[in-house]
C-alpha cells in the first residue's frame, strides 16, 4: 500500500528518487539551518562580548598598575631635584649632605641609600639605611653604566641589584646634577628596595577574587608579588607570550600558562622608564567561565539536530543506497568467483539503477571478452616460446664462443711445465673478471736465463682479450729480434708495434687503446734486470721490501708521446730473494667493512708476513686473504699475480 505521496508505508521498498531528495533536502532546511545560525548567534556576540569586556577590565588593571610604578620613580627624581634646589651642592660641608641625605631616607622608608658624587664619579657622600660607611669605603661610579648615562643628561633607572645588606633587591635612579649654568657638578644616587612595588600590587586588589598580578624585570624575572617566594626566588616567566611581548615593548592580552602553573589570559602593560612590565593573570576558566553556558546550548542544539538527520540519513540511506549496493557487491562477488551469468535488477532507478545497468553491461563484455581470451593466450603463448627458444639459442651460441675464446687465451699463456723448468719455488694467479679477460702473463726461458711479463691491456672480456693477443704478438715478435737482455728497449719496440697494429699512430684513427707491463730478465747467476710500463716489481728481503717503479707512461696510446723513456733497473743476486709482478686488479679491489680498496700496503703486508713459505702456500694465502676482504663485492677488474724465489745458486738448470 502507498501513502499519498507515494511512500512505501507496508514494506521495505525504496522511494522515490525524486521525493527522498525532496525530503532530504526539506530536513537539512528545517533543522540543521536555523539551529546552525542560533547557536552561532551565541557564540558570536554572547560569547564574543563577554571575553572582550574581561580582557579590558585585566588591561585597566595593568595600565593602572604601569601607572603608579612610574609615578614612584618618578617621585625619586623629583626628590633629587628638590635635593638639590635645597642644597646647592657646590661647595658644602659633608656633614650638611649626611643630614640632607637621612632626611629624605626617614621621609621614604622605601630609599634604602643615599649617594654624592663629583663629576668624575668618586663617591663624596654615601649613606645606607643598614650601615655606616666611612671615607675609606668610598669607591667610584665612573665605570658604572648608569653614571655615565646620567652624565649625559639622562635620567638612568639601573638594572636590579641584590643589595648587601636586605635579602630583597634594590634598584638604582641616577640624575646629574648641575649648576645654573648647565655645567655638571655631580650625580646623586637614590637605592630603592624592590619590596616597595608591592605596595602598588596590592593596593589595586588584585588578589581580590581570582585576579593575580606581577611585576617583571627586563629579563623577565618576577621582582614584585604578593607571592614573597616568587620574589626571592626569582621566578623567571621567560616563555610565556605576555613577558615576551613586555620584552619587545609590546602590550596586549594573551592566553598561556602563568605563573601558577594554570591556563591564564594576561594583560601585559610595560612601565615607562625601565624595561619592566606588569602582568594581570586570571585563569581562563573562571574568566570564560559564562562561555561555557553558550557553548551548552550550542552543543545541545547541535546533537538534537544531528540525531534527527542522523536518523532520517539512516532511513533513506539503507533504503535507497545502502542495500542496493549491498546487493552490487554480491553480484561483484559472484563475477570475481567466475561466474558470469549474473545479472543486477534495475529496481531502484536513479543513479543506483544507472550503476547496475553499467554493471550489467560490464559483465556482458567480460563474459564475450572471456570467450575470447584463451585463444589469444595460446597464440600470446607460442609466440614467447619460439622468442624464448631463439632466444637461448642466441645466449648459447655467445656463452660458447666466449668459453672457447677462453681456451684460445689460455693456450697463448706459458705451460706450467715451462716455468717450473726455470724455477722451482714460483706461482701464478691468473683470475679473469669474465670468462676472458685483459690480463696475461708472459714466460721465455733459454740457457742464460729468462725472461717474464704480467701485462694489463685496456679492457675486460672479449675487447680485453683481444688486445692481450696484439700484446702477446707484439712481445714474442720483439724479444725474438731483440733478445731478452734488455727489457727496456723491448718494451720500447713493442710500443711503436703496438701503435702501428692499431694505426694509433695515424690522427684519423679514434681508438685510444694501450697496455701496462711489468718485464723481468733473470739471468743465469741470479742477477735481475727489470723495466716497466706503469708496473712494478716487488723485491722482498727477510728484512725489507723494495718497489722498483715502471715508466710513468704506457705502451701504444695515441694519447702517449711517442717518444718511448723505459729505463732498465738491476737488482743484485742474493739467496733467498722473492720478487712479485701484479697488475693493478688486486689492489684496486674494494672490500672490507668501509668498501675501501684492497691496496698496494696490504698487499706487500700479506706477501711479507708469508715470504719464508713455498710459493705455492703463498698464493693460497694471497687468494685467501684476497677474497675474504672482497666479502660480497663484484670482483671490478682482471687479477694477476706473478711470484718467484731465486735460491743461492740462480736460476734452475
Amino acid at each position: 500500500m502507498k501513502g499519498p505521496d507515494g511512500l512505501q508505508v507496508d514494506g521495505f521498498h525504496p522511494l522515490k528518487p525524486g521525493l527522498a531528495r525532496s525530503i532530504v533536502a526539506m530536513l537539512l532546511i528545517t533543522s540543521v539551518v536555523p539551529l546552525t545560525v542560533l547557536a552561532g548567534f551565541f557564540l558570536f556576540f554572547g560569547t564574543g562580548q563577554q571575553r572582550t569586556a574581561r580582557e579590558l577590565v585585566h588591561r585597566e588593571t595593568a595600565e593602572r598598575m604601569a601607572i603608579a610604578v612610574s609615578a614612584k620613580l618618578e617621585m625619586a627624581f623629583d626628590a633629587i631635584d628638590r635635593l638639590w634646589d635645597t642644597l646647592h651642592y657646590e661647595g658644602l660641608e659633608t656633614a650638611r649632605l649626611e643630614k640632607t641625605a637621612g632626611e629624605l631616607m626617614d621621609r621614604n622608608p622605601s630609599y634604602d641609600s643615599v649617594t654624592f658624587t663629583d663629576a668624575s664619579g668618586a663617591e663624596k657622600v654615601k649613606l645606607s639605611r643598614y650601615y655606616t660607611y666611612t671615607a675609606p669605603e668610598f669607591g667610584s661610579l665612573a665605570d658604572s653604566p648608569e653614571f655615565r648615562d646620567a652624565m649625559g643628561g639622562v635620567m638612568q633607572i639601573g638594572q636590579i641589584t641584590p643589595s648587601p645588606f636586605n635579602k630583597f633587591p634594590v634598584i638604582y635612579v641616577t640624575k646629574r646634577l648641575v649648576r645654573q649654568d648647565g655645567s655638571a657638578v655631580g650625580a646623586c644616587r637614590i637605592g630603592i628596595n624592590v619590596s616597595s612595588f608591592w605596595n602598588v600590587v596590592t593596593a589595586e586588589g588584585v588578589r581580590t577574587g581570582s585576579r593575580y598580578a606581577y611585576i617583571v624585570d627586563g629579563t623577565g624575572t618576577v621582582i614584585a608579588s604578593a607571592d614573597v617566594a616568587f620574589v626571592l626566588g626569582k621566578k623567571a616567566m621567560r616563555g610565556a607570550p605576555s613577558v615576551e611581548a613586555l620584552l619587545a615593548g609590546r602590550s596586549g592580552v594573551f592566553t598561556y600558562v602563568g605563573l601558577n602553573g594554570r591556563e591564564d589570559i594576561g594583560a601585559a602593560v610595560p612601565i615607562s622608564l625601565t624595561h619592566w612590565g606588569v602582568i594581570v593573570e586570571e585563569p581562563v576558566a573562571i574568566a570564560y567561565g559564562g562561555t561555557a553556558v553558550y557553548s551548552v546550548v550550542f552543543f545541545l542544539l547541535l546533537i538534537v539536530s544531528s540525531l534527527v538527520i542522523a536518523f532520517v540519513g539512516w532511513r533513506f540511506s539503507m533504503r535507497n543506497i545502502v542495500d542496493p549496493i549491498r546487493l552490487l557487491e554480491a553480484k561483484a562477488r559472484s563475477v570475481a568467483a567466475g561466474d558470469l551469468s549474473v545479472v543486477f535488477p534495475d529496481a531502484t532507478g536513479g543513479e543506483i539503477g544507472s550503476l547496475g545497468t553499467t554493471f550489467n553491461r560490464m559483465v556482458s563484455e567480460l563474459r564475450e571478452f572471456t570467450e575470447n581470451l584463451d585463444g589469444l593466450v595460446k597464440r600470446r603463448t607460442a609466440e614467447l616460446d619460439d622468442s624464448l627458444r631463439k632466444l637461448e639459442s642466441a645466449n648459447g651460441q655467445i656463452v660458447e664462443s666466449i668459453q672457447y675464446a677462453r681456451t684460445i687465451q689460455k693456450a697463448i699463456l706459458p705451460p706450467e711445465s715451462a716455468i717450473a723448468e726455470h724455477l722451482a719455488d714460483h706461482f701464478v694467479i691468473w683470475n679473469p673478471k669474465d670468462l676472458i679477460g685483459g690480463d696475461i702473463y708472459w714466460f721465455a726461458g733459454g740457457e742464460a736465463g729468462f725472461l717474464a711479463a704480467v701485462i694489463d691491456c685496456t679492457g675486460h672480456s672479449v675487447p680485453g682479450a683481444i688486445m692481450t693477443m696484439i700484446a702477446g704478438s707484439a712481445l714474442n715478435r720483439v724479444v725474438s729480434e731483440l733478445g731478452p737482455g734488455d727489457p727496456a728497449a723491448i718494451l720500447a719496440r713493442m710500443d711503436r708495434i703496438v701503435r702501428q697494429t692499431l694505426s694509433q699512430h695515424r690522427e684519423e684513427t679514434e681508438s685510444n687503446d694501450g697496455l701496462d707491463i711489468g718485464l723481468c730478465h733473470v739471468r743465469a747467476d741470479g742477477s735481475v734486470r727489470f723495466a716497466g710500463a706503469r708496473l712494478s716489481l716487488y723485491v722482498l728481503t727477510p728484512g725489507e721490501t723494495r718497489e722498483i717503479r715502471g715508466s710513468r707512461r704506457s705502451i701504444g696510446y695515441k694519447s702517449m708521446r711517442p717518444e718511448a723513456d723505459f729505463s732498465n733497473r738491476e737488482v743484485a743476486a742474493e739467496p733467498g730473494l722473492c720478487f712479485y709482478m701484479a697488475t693493478d686488479g688486486m689492489r684496486d679491489q674494494v672490500g672490507g667493512e668501509r668498501s675501501l680498496p684492497f691496496g698496494k700496503t696490504r698487499l706487500l703486508r700479506t706477501l711479507g708476513s708469508v715470504r719464508d713459505r713455498p710459493m705455492a702456500e703463498q698464493r693460497e694465502v694471497l687468494l685467501s686473504s684476497f677474497e675474504q676482504y672482497r666479502r660480497d663485492e663484484v670482483q671490478r677488474d682482471d687479477v694477476t699475480v706473478f711470484g718467484f724465489r731465486l735460491d743461492g745458486n740462480g736460476v734452475k738448470r
